[in-house]
């Protein structure tokens, strides 16, 4: 018999498109770099934010990957990046954060680190990846065999403690949907989260068995799929995610538990019509039960990119590209219309002029020209041609 403990949100990766930093901010930000590297504790106390928990965060001496600074405080990991091409900041909550406040709460505290970091107040959040993850106590649970796995994913992995299967993960990490079934009380054991045994004790779950958790990770590519850019899509879309997910009965779902009396049929050719074993129905119940639902479907490969997505990649664009006239000195705020009207005007004399390649290298030309050795912001470049300001008001 299957005892369900607990629905949870338990991972969140959030990332921010705000341009390219603010002078200001780059300044601080390198600042504290600089202390954290010549720092015998390899970190430096960098701001606290108001209104985001955590307290106190510090800066870690080296960056990652390509992204130069590396953030964090006691609930929240962030790194920056001064290229303007990448998201300008991926925000990832804590995993206990997620158990303290509700998702809308944290998203207000990502707008917040974003907007103190980037040095700027015209960005959008996009989520990355999100989990959904239930906790689950079953006397006796084994995990199941690979056999009785029916599931549209090929890559398939079960890990071993000792002798003994103690997961089994289905499709592969940052795809667009990856499914894991593992032991969290043996987890816990080789982490830092104590603290999960104070929220089952508040679901009154039997401290003498295992605590197993079945959880389905949501990439990027799977989001947008589904048409889910910020978190509120998120909201919105989660039930559709989940009976995408696990089915709904009739429908089988990508991934299927199977009860081990039917692996014939798959013998047969015939997986379809193979049972769902007891326990995954009560999980896959419990999981949607309470979500919202919109009767979203799933995009096909080629239709992905959808009229909507476009719409939202296009205004991330408008939104950089504002950031970065107003960073290169343009001296009116520039509004979305404006913006959408210069780069509109200036894509077409780029397929009208002298081709892509000569037009980067006559903008390249005049701007070494102009700007000497350093490119200095606050200078006026609006001279003879620049093809952001090329058109009249």
């Amino acid at each position: 018999m299957v005892a369900t403990i607990g629905k949870y949100v338990d991972a969140l990766y959030l990332s921010s498109s705000a341009g390219i930093l603010s002078e200001p901010s780059e300044k601080l930000l390198d600042a504290a770099k600089i202390a954290a590297q010549e720092s015998e504790d390899d970190v430096t106390e960098l701001a606290e934010i108001p209104g985001v928990a955590g307290g106190l965060f510090y800066m870690k001496p080296h960056g990652k990957g390509k992204y130069q600074f590396v953030l964090r405080n006691a609930r929240f990991y962030v790194e920056v990046s001064k290229m303007g091409m990448l998201p300008t900041l991926k925000i990832q909550p804590l995993a206990q954060l997620l158990y303290e406040y509700e998702l809308t709460a944290v998203q207000e505290m990502a707008v917040e680190i974003t907007r103190y970091f980037s040095g700027s107040s015209d960005f959008r959040l996009v989520v990355s990846r999100v989990d959904i993850a239930v906790d689950f106590q079953a006397p006796g649970f084994e995990v199941p065999h690979m056999a009785d796995v029916v599931s549209r994913a090929r890559d398939r992995y079960v890990s071993y403690q000792g002798a003994d299967a103690n997961a089994i993960t289905i499709g592969k990490e940052s795809k667009s949907l990856q499914a894991q079934l593992y032991n969290k009380s043996l987890e816990l054991l080789k982490s830092d989260k104590g603290w999960m045994h104070e929220v089952w004790e508040a679901s009154g779950y039997d401290p003498m068995l295992d605590v197993w958790r079945f959880e389905l990770r949501f990439f990027r590519e799977g989001l947008h799929s589904f048409g889910v850019d910020g978190l509120e899509d998120f909201i919105n879309a989660c039930g559709d995610l989940v009976r995408y997910a696990l089915g709904t009965g009739e429908d089988p779902g990508w991934l299927r538990i199977c009860d081990s009396d039917t692996r014939h049929y798959s013998a047969e050719g015939h997986s379809g019509r193979r049972s769902a074993v007891q326990w995954f129905d009560t999980i896959r119940s419990y999981m949607a039960e309470s979500l919202p639902v919109q009767g979203l479907k799933r995009l096909g490969d080629n239709c992905r990119r959808s009229w909507d997505h476009t719409v939202k990649m296009a205004g991330a664009m408008i939104a950089r590209a504002s950031a970065i006239l107003k960073s290169c000195g343009y001296t009116e705020a520039p509004n979305p219309e404006t913006v959408g009207r210069l780069i509109g005007q200036e894509y077409r004399e780029r397929l009208s002029g002298d081709g892509v390649l000569g037009w980067a290298e006559k903008v390249n030309q005049l701007l070494n020209e102009k700007r000497g050795e350093v490119w200095h912001p606050t200078i006026d470049y609006r001279i003879d041609y620049d093809p952001f300001w090329a058109v009249s008001a």
